[in-house]
């Protein structure tokens, strides 16, 4: 079995290479007036060793990590989540939303 990935350092991962320009999206396209994030795209990501190609279509995602083309969940992948939150897709590095307070009348 393979571990879960630490989500903390997907996240800081992900933040990192999108606050440091490190997604280039190289297409987009597909997207609504209802929906107006892209629903196909093509990006790369300059990592820290190499350049990753990432794809996704509708919020399915693959990147090349590890030298193969892997279906790879927006949580799971450093890669995937920094171009989901540079094309409005959820991510595990979209900020982190704190439930609402409940109003006591």
């Amino acid at each position: 079995d393979v571990p879960a990935p630490d989500l903390r350092k997907v996240r800081a991962k992900a933040l990192a290479y999108y606050r440091q320009a490190r997604v280039m999206v190289m297409s987009a396209s597909g997207s609504s007036f209802e929906d107006r994030r892209p629903q196909e795209i093509a990006a790369a990501v300059r990592g820290h060793r190499d350049s990753y190609f990432v794809a996704g279509r509708s919020g399915a995602w693959k990147c090349a990590c590890n030298d193969r083309l892997v279906t790879a969940p927006a949580d799971q992948c450093r890669h995937v989540a920094a171009v989901a939150l540079t094309t409005g897709w959820p991510s595990a590095a979209a900020p982190l939303h704190p439930e609402p307070e409940e109003s006591h009348p």
